[in-house]
């Protein structure tokens, strides 16, 4: 459990005497004009600290702000990474922030060895107070299918992982068998099963269990804490605590202490921590119990309860819908958080962080000074989207780079452009603030690209060397038939994806960056001629080609009124979005690939440049830019933030039993919703089991607009 610190912005500031340098900025003189922009934290809330290859981790993002505590409205965009023990980097993703809230997935493949990872996120401007700022969680990823195992494997089990690799090689003609397998374990065979997990549970004189929590101790003496909701009544209970498997056994190794519940007149929740060392209760040779023994300190702290959360049952048979009600104690809070419903791992993992011990880590950074030297990067805070960076050079030396104006144009079906102005250096920088499904991009200088080179600054790396890695996961010989098993889950889960596919949320369409005002031709209700030229003659009011000499032309685009005197302005032509400055390159153009023809009689305004109007073209195939080849045209792959999807859920009814019945399900994640937002006072969640028996964390991470904490647990077991 891990506390968050928030802070929110509003503020101006101008940029002057800076030098980029990759995706940072060198300043030349003073920080004064930084210092006052508040600092930021950010909490990833991810389903779990344990993988195999052939799963999905799952993460949502929370930017908070240190100037009031709050959801962060500086950063748009955020940084997510995992980061191998040997400091390489296995993923980085950009997640877009809307009033600091973001979200992602990652894809387990089969390319990443077995291994203690790293999970980082962090904003630009958190790059100028250091590594040790940003959050930090460590992963454990397993992967069976490759031979190299000898970053979690301990010396007595060298051979595990082979005979699980031969083993778990399951065949399509094989599903059917292994679908309608049921694995039963002796309770003696789960205890022998390596877990640092207990529950603990809170028990009124009437025999109800009032309350559950997990245990993770994470050492020979451990240690946990929950929070009492305020609905408990005051009085007299029993704490019992237990290892998982001691209930479904039926027997009576359970530790019990009589403990008080008094309350405190503010109608807040009490929190009540559990210290602990084993016990002779306990046989010593069981490491799945950890369990709680005679010298117990048992202490209470009073905390805000925000969320209630009830399920309609505690153990639900397999593919059973679960109802589960989140209430809120305090009908006025508005809470944004993220909720994740997964099987608790039965072996020892590495500690997730919540929110709430994250809020008591992020309070010690409060206090922080930018860290930048004069030699030093210094990155700006990405405010209004992703910025992009880099620098022109002349192909003389003698050419100046002041004051150039650089387009980019992202072509396709959401086409863009932008215009930045070069520096006396020639560096450039420009904000993408809109959202895009391609990543393919072209930049040229305008007015005489051909004297030009452009160079893209990359995302500056992180120095990992000062990342500290503290899990000391490894596998066992007791573990072989579990990872055995989930290997064999996923699989057959892979194989059926299709049928249970997540969506992808498009950017919604958006009008044209010059504007609403068309005049269209579609040229299939016309008659058909050979040239773009020639069509424009013949079809297309106001827009006409002129020779400007020999077999050199230009569009023009009639004046909708005559706003500027004197010069003429040539018009601005895109063809599926890419920015075209030789006309000759389109007034011959085949048009028997031109679907359409919109043109703006209105002056467009680029920085300081000026054009009348704009003729824009569509291709049938919207990908004109493919082949389009002219040497100033600078190509780049842009770094995009993650889609947002929609994640599948699981539900069987009457409808879909005929097909649902067929098809496998061995789902460890029962639910995943990474945003989940109510303004209700009460809000109803429902999702099913899956085949998969066990004991299922409910978890529900998140903040309040106010940047207040919200952190809630429940338990249930599928049969």
């Amino acid at each position: 459990m891990n506390k968050c610190i928030f802070f929110l912005i509003g503020f101006s500031f101008s940029i002057c005497q800076l030098v980029i340098a990759q995706t940072g900025i060198k300043q030349t003189s003073s920080q004064k004009g930084f210092e006052n922009i508040p600092t930021e934290t950010t909490y990833v809330h991810y389903n779990s600290s344990l993988f195999f290859v052939g799963e999905y981790m799952y993460y949502r993002v929370y930017c908070l702000s240190d100037n009031n505590k709050k959801l962060s409205s500086l950063s748009k965009v955020a940084y997510v990474e995992l980061v191998s023990q040997d400091k390489d980097l296995i993923f980085r993703h950009k997640v877009s922030l809307e009033l600091g809230k973001g979200q992602g997935d990652f894809f387990i493949p089969t390319s990443i060895p077995s291994g203690n990872y790293k999970l980082i996120c962090y904003t630009q401007w958190m790059r100028n107070y250091g590594i040790n700022t940003f959050f930090q969680s460590d992963i454990v990823i397993v992967n069976p299918y490759q031979g190299d195992q000898k970053k979690i494997l301990k010396e007595e089990t060298a051979s595990v992982l082979e005979e699980i690799l031969d083993q778990s090689e399951v065949k399509s003609t094989e599903v059917s068998t292994v679908k309608n397998q049921e694995t039963k374990k002796s309770p003696q065979k789960e205890k022998e099963v390596a877990v640092k997990m207990t529950l603990m549970e809170l028990v009124d004189e009437d025999g109800k269990t009032v309350f559950r929590h997990e245990i993770n101790f994470e050492s020979e003496k451990g240690q946990s804490d929950f929070f009492v909701p305020s609905n408990i009544p005051s009085g007299n209970y029993k704490l019992k605590v237990y290892p998982q498997w001691v209930k479904s056994s039926g027997k009576e190794m359970v530790f019990q202490r009589d403990i008080v519940v008094e309350e405190n007149g503010k109608g807040e929740e009490k929190e009540v921590r559990a210290v602990a060392s084993n016990t002779k209760r306990v046989n010593k040779q069981n490491k799945n119990t950890k369990a709680l023994a005679d010298k117990n300190s048992i202490t209470q702290v009073l905390k805000d309860a925000l969320v209630s959360m009830e399920l309609d049952s505690q153990k639900f048979n397999r593919r059973e819908k679960v109802t589960l009600s989140l209430k809120k104690n305090n009908p006025s809070l508005e809470i944004y958080g993220s909720l994740s419903v997964r099987k608790i791992d039965t072996i020892a993992i590495p500690a997730r962080l919540t929110t709430k011990k994250f809020e008591k880590w992020a309070r010690g950074l409060s206090k922080r000074n930018l860290g930048v030297t004069s030699s030093s990067a210094f990155f700006l805070p990405e405010l209004r989207g992703s910025l992009l960076s880099g620098k022109i050079k002349g192909v003389k030396p003698d050419l100046q780079l002041e004051n150039k104006k650089v387009v980019l144009s992202v072509p396709g079906s959401s086409y863009d452009l932008k215009v930045a102005t070069t520096d006396k250096d020639g560096v450039f920088y420009m904000n993408l603030d809109r959202p895009f499904v391609e990543n393919e991009a072209y930049l040229q200088v305008l007015g005489d690209p051909t004297n030009f080179t452009i160079e893209i600054f990359g995302h500056s790396p992180l120095d990992y060397d000062t990342i500290s890695f503290t899990s000391d996961f490894s596998i066992s010989e007791n573990m072989k038939q579990m990872i055995l098993d989930r290997s064999v889950q996923n699989q057959i889960s892979n194989g059926y994806f299709s049928a249970k596919p997540d969506t992808i949320n498009l950017p919604k369409p958006q009008l044209p960056f010059y504007g609403g005002r068309l005049s269209g031709y579609n040229l299939d209700e016309f008659t058909r001629f050979p040239t773009v030229k020639e069509t424009v003659v013949e079809i297309v009011d106001n827009v006409r080609t002129k020779e400007i000499g020999n077999e050199n032309y230009i569009f023009q685009i009639k004046k909708e009124k005559p706003i500027f005197n004197g010069a003429d302005f040539l018009p601005l032509v895109m063809v599926d979005g890419l920015m075209i400055q030789d006309h000759n390159d389109i007034v011959n153009f085949n048009a028997n690939r031109v679907e359409k023809i919109n043109f703006s009689r209105e002056p467009y305004f680029m920085s300081s440049q000026i054009f009348q109007g704009v003729l824009d073209i569509t291709t049938y195939n919207k990908d004109f830019y493919k082949s389009y080849n002219k040497s100033y045209l600078k190509k780049v792959e842009l770094f995009l933030p993650e889609i947002r999807k929609n994640y599948f859920v699981q539900f069987y009814n009457d409808n879909n039993a005929e097909v649902s019945n067929h098809i496998p399900d061995f789902r460890q994640q029962l639910l995943w919703v990474p945003s989940v937002n109510f303004t209700d006072e009460n809000l109803n969640i429902e999702f099913f089991t899956s085949d998969n028996p066990g004991i299922y964390e409910v978890c529900l991470e998140g903040f309040t607009k106010d940047g207040i904490s919200v952190s809630a647990r429940e338990i249930l077991e599928v049969e």
